[in-house]
């Protein structure tokens, strides 16, 4: 072997040695990095249900699926649809005072901010917008056997408030209230001057992978 491939070869078991050292040290550093900040970069599914608002007989809930991603530890972002339903009142021909079943459609998306994460028990604050599909009949509306049915969409703002709960590595659930106000309507919808926001109550659930 020459004086120059002998050069060579020490260099090159040199580097070899080297990246044989680091390793261990680079392995360590970048599995600190990750641990860190675990929510970095997760996704999570799950669903919600709440209830709240409404008139007559008819039960008053919503059932949502939902797919989050975690920027970090602190803050998060939720895509969300399902099914709803509440009661309303409407008069009839006879200016007599009826009722109905409003069902909806939700979609919406919020961003939720974690203040004080790593506990069991993390309170959140969030807020988001939201677009609802919503149709209804109303029975002899217009005379005896005269229905009339509307449909269109509502579009809202969110807030929400409540406390995670953490379970286990791969799991989380959720408590909380919601504030849903309309701003505006598409459709057979529109907004009546005395129509306020409501609070509603959430409970969810949600699967990391």
């Amino acid at each position: 072997m020459t004086h120059a491939w002998r050069k060579a070869a020490i260099a090159l078991l040199t580097m070899v040695l080297i990246v044989a050292l680091a390793a261990p040290a680079m392995a360590a550093k970048k599995k600190s990095r990750k641990s860190d900040d675990p929510m970095k970069g997760r996704i999570s599914i799950g669903g919600t249900v709440g209830g709240g608002g409404g008139t007559g007989e008819t039960l008053a809930f919503v059932a949502q699926l939902s797919l989050t991603y975690w920027f970090n530890k602190y803050l998060s972002t939720t895509v969300a649809s399902g099914y709803g339903q509440y009661g309303a009142e409407y008069i009839d021909y006879q200016n007599e005072v009826e009722d109905t079943t409003v069902r909806y459609i939700p979609s919406e998306i919020t961003a939720t901010l974690y203040p004080l994460p790593g506990m069991d028990y993390s309170p959140y604050v969030g807020g988001g917008v939201g677009a609802d599909y919503i149709w209804y009949n109303m029975e002899d509306f217009t005379g005896p056997g005269e229905d009339e049915s509307q449909a269109g969409t509502v579009y809202s703002g969110i807030a929400r408030a409540g406390v995670s709960i953490r379970l286990g590595s791969n799991g989380v659930a959720s408590a909380g209230i919601r504030y849903t106000q309309p701003v505006s309507t598409s459709g057979d919808i529109d907004l009546e001057d005395d129509d306020q926001g409501y609070i509603s109550f959430e409970g969810g659930f949600g699967f990391f992978f």
